[in-house]
């Protein structure tokens, strides 16, 4: 039976009925601006509602919100609040050995992304939806998800029938699943060989060794990092990205650090100055889960009123910040695309999908290509050398030479641009600092010659 069939909007139009499964994160804001368009919207959730039971620690990583999600939030009409409870961060301050530089994002005035803990912007999404008339079901687990029909089966054996179901339930998507047994989907799931796993630096610690609470810390070391975003109460949540595998005699791999001794015997050797900071790092380390991570490739993301978000169509791994970023332009532009004036729910998801994916497979992409910069090229003499030459070609053609970072992270600009635009500046400055030792070696004539000839003028 169809539960919702009586729910007309005030001009007597019967409302288009939705279901979304997954009150993560994509699914709350997808469902407040749905709300906007006039959809009726029912959020369900197997776990419980996380305002009440907290995840346990140790299972995310802090967010970074940058435009493409300040301009979701924005349209939901609660970018403002959402600020109020996140730091912002102006660049990266790298480690080595004892020393420690700092290199900003951008170089324009005012170009900071927003540290954020995902449990905080979990809970206000879920409020500001339930406020805009969302309903939620927690504790659902969904028996049987019928696409031919677009009706759902919880366990008690209650029936729902909608106009429209969206999976926004992550990686593990049951819905996505349901898509793979009525239409032929290819999904692809390439693993990463290096976890993560959460850990903790207190107010007290950071102020002690002060640590910048405007930027991101990285300590590279070729093949493994660790890092910390700020939290608003001054504290940082730092993570440890390492292989999975033991790699020869070393110890930097989960599978080798596996008793506490050699825990704290690890990081003193490796990360001494953050080792200091790590508040129990022997007990959490020892308590918390190692994160995998891996980049999905879902060869189809819809099938007849049903449609896939976020991580359920594309995970990626965390290192350009985007994960949510991209899954929160996701929600805005498939809301678009339902509010179009056909109203056609079919050509509406079509649309959606076509115009995300080169985009989505862009943005993965890069993210596994900033890992690489982030645990071994920040400190490398040819990041900094084309980091210079960076800044100067920008300054000189601000709306030619745009770094990669900039477009991805400051503007809205479609990441497949970006990525695009973003190889052929990474060919410019490789090309021109080869050979050199200093910037006053560089060929600064042919560096520009090759702006010109290669790179249009991108308004922004």
């Amino acid at each position: 039976m169809n539960l919702l069939h009586e729910i007309t909007d005030p001009t007597g139009m019967t409302r288009r009925q939705v279901a979304i499964v997954g009150a993560g994160l994509a699914g709350p804001l997808l469902a407040c601006l749905l709300r906007q368009h006039g959809f009726e919207v029912i959020v369900f959730e197997k776990r419980a509602d996380p305002r009440t039971h907290p995840a346990p620690e140790g299972r995310s990583l802090n967010l970074a919100i940058a435009e493409r999600g300040l301009q979701a939030l924005r349209l939901a009409g609660i970018e403002q609040d959402v600020l109020s409870y996140a730091v912002p961060v102006s660049g990266r301050m790298v480690h080595v050995e004892e020393k420690s530089s700092f290199h900003a994002y951008s170089s324009r005035e005012g170009d900071v992304i927003w540290s954020v803990q995902r449990s905080q912007l979990n809970a206000h999404l879920l409020d500001v939806a339930e406020q805009k008339g969302v309903r939620f079901f927690f504790d659902i687990d969904l028996v049987a998800i019928d696409l031919q029909a677009s009706r759902l089966t919880t366990q008690h054996g209650t029936t729902f029938i909608f106009d429209l179901i969206v999976g926004a339930d992550g990686a593990n998507s049951a819905v996505r699943d349901a898509l793979t047994r009525v239409c032929d989907v290819d999904c692809e799931c390439e693993i990463l060989a290096h976890g993560y796993k959460e850990l903790d630096i207190s107010v007290e610690a950071a102020r002690q060794a002060l640590l910048n609470p405007k930027a991101l810390h990285i300590w590279p070391r070729g093949g493994y990092m660790c890092m910390a975003l700020p939290n608003h109460d001054g504290s940082f949540t730092a993570t440890a990205f390492l292989p999975l595998k033991i790699q020869g005699q070393q110890l930097s791999s989960f599978a080798a650090l596996n008793h506490r001794d050699v825990v704290r015997q690890f990081f003193n050797s490796e990360f001494n100055a953050l080792s200091r900071l790590l508040c129990d790092l022997e007990a959490n380390y020892m308590a918390r889960p190692v994160g995998m991570m891996a980049t999905l490739h879902v060869s189809r993301w819809h099938y007849n009123q049903t449609v896939l978000i976020g991580d359920a169509a594309h995970q990626m791994v965390p290192f350009h910040g985007q994960g949510m970023n991209c899954a929160f332009e996701d929600a805005v532009f498939l809301a678009q695309c339902l509010a179009a004036p056909s109203g056609d729910i079919g050509s509406a998801l079509a649309r959606y999908e076509t115009q995300r994916k080169p985009d989505v497979e862009a943005i993965q992409a890069m993210a596994l290509d900033n890992y690489e910069e982030m645990r071994a090229r920040v400190s490398s003499h040819d990041y900094l050398l084309e980091r210079e030459l960076s800044a100067w070609l920008e300054k000189r053609y601000p709306q030619r030479f745009i770094p990669r970072y900039h477009m991805v992270t400051f503007t809205c600009l479609p990441y497949s641009i970006a990525h695009k635009r973003g190889n052929i500046q990474k060919d410019i400055l490789k090309s021109a600092i080869s050979g050199c030792q200093t910037f006053q070696q560089i060929n600064l004539v042919d560096a520009e010659r090759n702006v010109l000839d290669k790179l249009s003028e991108l308004p922004l």
